[in-house]
């Protein structure tokens, strides 16, 4: 994994030098102490990083985000996309920070350019494959020597903050742990994960996040596992042969599901004498964070294993609440979000 870093000059300045207040407080003995991020204003290109800046206690500082992130605080102004980015409305924000997820396409000219001119601080990580790349992106421990090769600059180091971002790396892997742990005992069954219902059904392949996340902590099999691309279409004849034991549509903010046979988004699958379909294994999970790469990656496991694993629903919540047998982090709140979830499964 490679990292595109861009520091140029200092954080604590703005655009054009202009010198920004801090906050300025006292210690226990009454000595002078100044809150470096009081300065700080960041803007995020990617809803995932912006999942993590408020998990590791900086959404405040959000001050810019790409168009439709559903993460990010109401009323934040957004700056485009990756690929058509509003460059005058960003250098208007006046950032000191800039994160966002890189593609094949690599990083735009003219942000770079900017992040010179501009004077701020210029974060770019590629999209994740899986858990470990997650992971790294929050907390890229100085201990592992594979995180400090793929990520020079993780998040919270970046921002000052990696006691918060250690503290939340912590949790996200000891929830996954404690996760796979609970079902490693359970069937295993194959499992289709939809991203995508036209015109073909798109699925989550190998090599993704998703993959990942339901092969090695949910005790499951991809069905769509053996495919040459990570998001392989499928017919319906292709499905027939496929026949997974469990299909799992995954689409953020979608309404809930009809019945099989007035369900618009399972015409693909009506008819079809394959098991999920014979024994009403079809679940829809529509949580506005289930395809993001991000540090609540464990409540996504969450909602997927009890899609899976539907009879172990009750310990996995648990788990989730820090409350599992092996927890070795603090027990979360009742209204942690780490414990909700947004699905639902079809009716036959």
């Amino acid at each position: 994994m490679l990292l595109i870093l861009l520091m140029v000059g200092g954080l604590v300045t703005g655009c054009g030098g202009e010198e920004q207040a801090l906050d300025h407080g006292t210690d226990e003995n009454g000595d002078e102490q100044v809150d470096p991020t009081e300065a700080y204003r960041i803007v995020t290109l990617a809803p995932a990083l912006t999942q993590i800046i408020w998990d590791i206690g900086l959404g405040h500082r959000i001050v810019g985000v790409a168009n439709m992130d559903n993460v990010a605080a109401e009323g934040v102004p957004a700056v485009g996309n990756f690929n058509d980015l509003n460059y005058e409305r960003l250098v208007t924000l006046k950032p000191t920070h800039v994160f966002m997820m890189s593609t094949s396409q690599g990083v735009p000219p003219r942000l770079s350019e900017l992040a010179r001119s501009q004077d701020f601080g210029l974060f770019v990580y590629p999209y994740p494959d899986n858990v470990d790349d997650i992971l790294r992106i929050i907390y890229a421990g100085p201990d592992d020597p594979e995180s400090a090769a793929s990520v020079p600059v993780d998040v919270g180091t970046a921002l000052g903050y990696e006691t918060e971002a250690r503290n939340v790396y912590i949790r996200l892997l000891a929830r996954l742990s404690e996760l796979k742990n609970l079902l490693e005992d359970q069937p295993r069954p194959r499992v289709l994960m939809v991203i995508g219902v036209t015109p073909d059904t798109m699925a989550s392949g190998p090599d993704t996040v998703l993959d990942n996340t339901l092969t090695w902590f949910c005790n499951a099999e991809n069905a769509a596992g053996e495919a040459t691309v990570q998001a392989p279409r499928y017919d319906r004849e292709q499905l027939l042969v496929m026949n997974p034991d469990v299909i799992v549509l995954i689409l953020p903010n979608d309404p809930p599901l009809a019945p099989l046979d007035s369900e618009p988004r399972l015409a693909a699958f009506r008819g079809l004498d394959i098991t999920a379909v014979n024994e009403g294994r079809i679940t829809l999970i529509r949580d506005p964070l289930a395809t993001l790469p991000s540090s609540a990656q464990a409540k996504v496991a969450a909602m997927l294993a009890k899609a899976v694993h539907p009879e172990m629903a009750e310990q996995i919540d648990q788990v989730m609440a820090g409350r599992g047998p092996e927890s070795s982090v603090a027990p979360d709140s009742v209204d942690d979000p780490e414990t909700a979830d947004e699905s639902d499964a079809v009716t036959p």
